[in-house]
C-alpha cells in the first residue's frame, strides 16, 4: 500500500473523539472491568470479588485500592493506615482504568506512585491523642473554677 493511499484511508476514518463517542459508556465499563480481571493476578482478582480492594504489597508500604474510595497506604509490619491517596485521570474514564493505572504504578514504580498520586496524610485523634486532649481540657476547667472561686473569695472579703 502506498503512501497516498494510507492517507486517505486514514482521511475516510472518524476523529478519534467520534470513535471513542460510538462507545456507550457501559460498555467501555464492562470492558475495562474484563481488562482488569485478565490483568491482575488470580489471587488479586479473587480478593477483589469477595472485598471489592485489590491488596498491592509495596516495597515500604501496604496499598488496598478500592473502585469507590481512595487507596489506603498502610504499614508494611503494624498494618495501620498511613495516608489516603488517588490518581487523578485527566479524561473520565470507568473506575477500574485508575485502578488499573494504579496497580500497574504500584508494583512497576512505587516512587514515582507517589509523585504522581493526590496524597491525604491521615489526620485525626487516635484513643491516645484524645485522652490527652481531654485530660488538658478537665486541668483548663479546674484550674478555671480555681481562679473563679480565688475571685469571689476576695470580693467577698471586707
Amino acid at each position: 500500500m502506498n503512501q497516498d493511499a494510507t492517507t486517505l484511508e486514514q482521511a475516510n476514518q472518524p476523529p478519534v473523539e467520534a470513535q471513542i463517542a460510538e462507545v456507550s459508556w457501559e460498555d467501555w465499563r464492562k470492558e475495562s472491568f474484563a481488562l482488569l480481571k485478565s490483568l491482575i493476578p488470580k489471587s488479586s482478582w479473587d480478593q477483589f470479588q469477595k472485598d471489592e480492594v485489590i491488596k498491592v504489597n509495596g516495597e515500604k508500604w501496604i496499598y488496598l485500592i478500592s473502585p469507590y474510595f481512595q487507596t489506603e497506604i498502610r504499614y508494611q509490619k503494624s498494618g495501620k493506615l498511613k495516608a489516603y491517596s488517588c490518581i487523578q485521570l485527566s479524561l473520565p474514564a470507568p473506575i477500574y482504568l485508575r485502578m488499573l493505572g494504579e496497580y500497574f504504578l504500584i508494583k512497576n514504580h512505587e516512587e514515582l506512585y507517589w509523585k504522581t498520586a493526590n496524597m491525604f496524610m491521615k489526620t485525626g485523634f487516635n484513643s491516645a491523642d484524645l485522652l490527652q486532649f481531654s485530660t488538658i481540657f478537665v486541668a483548663a476547667g479546674d484550674v478555671a473554677l480555681a481562679v473563679n472561686l480565688a475571685f469571689e473569695i476576695f470580693k467577698a472579703l471586707p
